[in-house]
């Protein structure tokens, strides 16, 4: 995907400069949600951390996926007109980030027509989330191994979910 907007829609959207906030109307820049950083920054950061720090590039690589999620619910809220005032607390309200809870699931449904958890890369996401809470909440040790099959679990995902987005927010070719 080119790094060149292509008749985006065009929206309400926040933009900070030097710490002041304000909303302006511009084009949701649908290509930026595909390459935002903080994502992809955790997803190569696991991968560094997978042979000596299985169990952080475990961590690491769920962290990626809330952080695309929380932006994807975001994207799909202004695709559907919800007005700044209700998208930004409706967005805190979201209850995760994972689709563990079925109320998320629902929401992504009703935004996106697609049920996530008919998704391919679903059930080794859904794996992947058994094991991170593991290592999180009981201690467990993962092998670099079991942390290779968590990124690529967390990747299978969010590259899903962009397949999603971008069918439904790219205007018409």
């Amino acid at each position: 995907m080119s790094d060149e907007p292509n008749n985006e829609p065009t929206n309400n959207v926040e933009a900070s400069v030097g710490g002041v906030t304000q909303t302006v109307t511009a084009t949701l820049p649908i290509h930026l949600l595909f390459k935002h950083p903080r994502y992809y920054e955790l997803v190569v950061s696991a991968s560094h951390l997978r042979e000596d720090h299985p169990e952080a590039a475990v961590v690491m690589a769920q962290s990626a996926v809330e952080v695309f999620v929380a932006r994807a619910f975001d994207a799909l809220l202004i695709h559907h007109g919800v007005d700044d005032t209700i998208r930004q607390p409706l967005a805190r309200c979201i209850p995760d980030h994972t689709f563990q809870d079925r109320e998320t699931c629902r929401l992504w449904h009703a935004l996106t027509g697609e049920r996530i958890k008919t998704a391919p890369t679903w059930k080794r996401f859904d794996e992947e989330v058994e094991r991170r809470n593991r290592v999180i909440h009981a201690g467990e040790a993962v092998t670099p191994v079991d942390a290779t099959a968590a990124i690529e679990a967390c990747v299978g995902l969010i590259k899903h979910m962009q397949d999603v987005l971008r069918r439904l927010l790219r205007p018409n070719d």
